[in-house]
């Protein structure tokens, strides 16, 4: 809804039933976990994640986040980074294996040290910026995988010769078609506090302060709930 369809913020719409997720375990709140997290769940099935890679994700946001959770799920060593402190300690509790502040660390650096000079295998990419798309092809070991979920706000130029002379894969990564299922199995194994990825709650009739709290606020926010009674 909101993106194949116009979305359902009204009181009546229609919807094919084969198109409908359930579970018997998870509340309203964690049902509505399952969207954004497995928009990040796609990016790390386009990248067809598992065990034997080291991830980074570039971004904690909540896209960022639902692909950190999904290649922690696939058992990948998983390595976060964002400019934000708060957000990577946050992160911590989520299976992740290293953190990154990458504006007060030299990030390729890290990444040699942990990787032993070859880069990751694949990088997710959630931020949407010059400077993180760049980062991505230069932390990334040959014939690694970049996927590229973060939207850029204006054209980037990017140094292709590195995805020439590494054999780079580079794929393009939106919104989820088959991930809600799966998502839905992670939210009930129920492994990580993921309560804590609801930042607030507002009622129906302060939806505009809610989007006004989230504008000035956009780093104290993982997901907003609008509750409707």
């Amino acid at each position: 809804m909101g993106v194949q369809r116009d979305g359902a913020m009204r009181q009546f719409y229609t919807i094919p039933y084969t198109k409908l997720y359930k579970s018997n375990k998870l509340s309203l709140q964690k049902l509505a976990l399952v969207e954004p997290l497995s928009v990040g769940y796609h990016a790390s099935e386009r990248a067809s994640i598992n065990s034997n890679d080291t991830v980074l994700v570039i971004g904690c946001g909540v896209i960022g986040i639902g692909a950190i959770l999904a290649a922690v799920q696939k058992g990948a060593t998983v390595i976060a980074a964002d400019i934000d402190d708060s957000k990577l300690s946050f992160i911590k509790q989520f299976g992740v294996s290293h953190v990154i502040n990458t504006k007060k660390e030299d990030t390729i650096a890290v990444i040699n040290k942990l990787t032993d000079n070859k880069g990751v295998n694949v990088v997710i990419e959630a931020v949407g910026a010059s400077s993180t798309y760049q980062l991505a092809l230069e932390v990334v070991g040959f014939a690694g995988r970049i996927v590229a979920i973060g939207y850029a706000k204006e054209p980037i130029a990017l140094n292709t010769s590195l995805i020439v002379r590494k054999e780079l894969n580079v794929f393009g990564s939106r919104n989820a078609l088959n991930e809600f299922g799966p998502v839905i199995t992670m939210l009930e194994e129920d492994k990580w506090p993921f309560d804590q990825l609801i930042s607030k709650t507002y009622p129906l009739e302060e939806t505009a302060a809610a989007f006004d709290f989230w504008y000035h606020n956009p780093d104290k926010i993982i997901k907003i709930l609008i509750e409707l009674k």
